[in-house]
C-alpha cells in the first residue's frame, strides 16, 4: 500500500497559518486521504528540511522568510518565479525532483481584475 501523501506549509512563524485547516477541508471535500501540516522552518535550514522529506511529501507551501531561499533547491522554476525572484509553492514530481511556482502574483492579479483594477 502506498504511503499516505503529505503536504505542508513551511516558514517562520507558521503557528498562525490557516493553510492546514483550508487544505485538510479541501482534501476531505474531494475524498483525498492526504495530510497537511505546518512546520516551523527558520531561515537557513530549508535545504536540510526539504532533503529530509520522504517521497510521501508531494507539495509544500513556502512562506516568509523562505520565499527566496527555496530557489536554489530546484532547477524547475516557473516563469513567474524567474521574473519575481520568489516562490511560494513546491510540487514534487515522480522523479523525486521539485518544481517551484509563485501563486501569490496570479492570485493578487486576479483579485485586482475582479474589482476593475487593470
Amino acid at each position: 500500500m502506498p504511503a499516505r501523501r503529505r503536504c505542508g506549509v513551511l516558514g517562520d512563524p507558521v503557528g498562525h497559518s490557516l493553510s492546514p485547516v483550508l487544505h485538510r477541508a479541501g482534501y476531505a471535500a474531494t475524498g483525498l486521504d492526504w495530510e497537511y501540516d505546518a512546520r516551523r522552518v527558520p531561515a537557513g535550514t530549508l535545504a536540510e528540511v526539504v532533503a529530509s522529506l520522504g517521497e510521501e511529501w508531494r507539495g509544500l507551501s513556502v512562506t516568509m522568510p523562505l520565499k527566496r531561499e527555496v530557489l536554489p533547491l530546484t532547477g524547475r522554476l516557473s516563469e513567474t518565479v524567474r521574473m519575481s525572484g520568489a516562490a511560494n509553492t513546491l510540487v514534487r514530481h515522480d522523479d523525486g525532483g521539485w518544481s517551484a511556482d509563485n501563486t501569490d502574483i496570479g492570485g493578487a492579479r486576479a483579485a485586482l481584475l475582479e474589482h476593475g483594477v487593470e
